[in-house]
């Protein structure tokens, strides 16, 4: 297993989404980082795309806690199981804040190159995410 590919992985839910520090983007992501899941029309490009998706997140759930329960890596590829909960006070996806305490799971799959994430793929539970919002 590659230990820092596995480190790099949790840095991301850790460090900008957990902790707010955006900073942290330029040093984990690469700036012409693949996105593989739908975005936004006037989505950014690049590395901008996980800081849109974290102040998002954060705007939604300002407490919002990702918590780390699985990492694997091999190769050039690392896989991270999260489970993410918040409490939704800020609009989001076109919802408005309900006030709902939100516990949802997210499986994240990121290929390296040079040390740093060139390309993500997610498998989340969104339907499981906007029912506990309301929008069943």
């Amino acid at each position: 297993m590659n230990t820092d590919l596995k480190n790099l992985i949790r840095r991301v839910p850790e460090e900008v989404y957990n902790q707010g520090n955006l900073a942290a983007v330029d040093e984990l992501f690469l700036p012409d980082y693949i996105e593989h899941r739908p975005l936004p029309p006037n989505a950014p490009k690049g590395s901008q795309i996980p800081r849109m998706m974290a102040q998002m997140l954060r705007t939604a759930f300002p407490d919002l806690q990702m918590t780390v329960d699985d990492v694997m890596s091999e190769g050039d590829k690392a896989v991270a199981r999260l489970t993410v909960q918040g409490t939704h006070t800020g609009e989001f996806q076109g919802m408005p804040a309900t006030g709902r305490r939100i516990v949802w799971t997210e499986t994240h799959m990121v290929r390296c190159e040079n040390g740093k994430i060139a390309e993500h793929w997610v498998n989340l539970d969104e339907l499981g995410r906007m029912n506990q919002m309301g929008a069943g």
